[in-house]
């Protein structure tokens, strides 16, 4: 998905014919390099390509998550004379809120994951694609620094899942 993804937003965001100029040169607006890496929009450009790809899963675990809410609760709360907004905030967001941790951890975990996304967007360029996973692809590195960063990454995930249980709570 990750490849599929960068290569459909290197069309997305070509320079000068891509379909983000096209946009902006129907609305009279001049074209953009947005995939050049002394630009500030190639951050732009990376950070809507990756939620792109990783939108639909979120979605699909916070709506599974709605969809465990028992509407009864809603009726109650609706007869007692609470509007959408009290609704949302008082019955939806407590119910799902174990959902929205185990989304979190995932999309947490997966911006560690990010290497190839700005690899094919950007492509080969040292100063710019400075992120922990192409450090340790590109370097040769010591056993030393192998050790310390797969404690540090653990120690990352160990927080991720220390923060879903304070969040997603114990058990019904």
């Amino acid at each position: 998905a990750t490849v599929v993804s960068a290569i459909l937003f290197t069309f997305v965001f070509e320079y000068p014919g891509g379909i983000a100029n096209e946009f902006l040169g129907s609305m009279h607006i001049g074209l953009q390099n947005w995939l050049s890496p002394t630009s500030f929009l190639v951050y732009f450009s990376i950070i809507f390509a990756d939620s792109w790809k990783t939108t639909p899963i979120m979605i699909l675990i916070l709506y599974s998550g709605m969809l465990r809410v028992p509407q009864e609760l809603y009726y109650a709360a609706s007869v007692d004379g609470a509007g959408p907004i009290r609704r949302f905030f008082s019955i939806t967001i407590p119910n799902i809120r174990s959902f929205i941790a185990v989304s979190l951890l995932i999309r947490g975990i997966s911006e560690f994951n990010i290497f190839a996304l700005p690899l094919i967007l950007v492509g080969y360029n040292p100063p710019f694609l400075t992120t922990l996973t192409y450090e340790l692809f590109s370097s040769g590195i010591s056993i030393y620094l192998s050790y310390a960063t797969a404690t540090v990454l653990l120690a990352i995930v160990s927080v991720f899942i220390f923060i879903v249980l304070k969040i997603g709570g114990g058990r019904r």
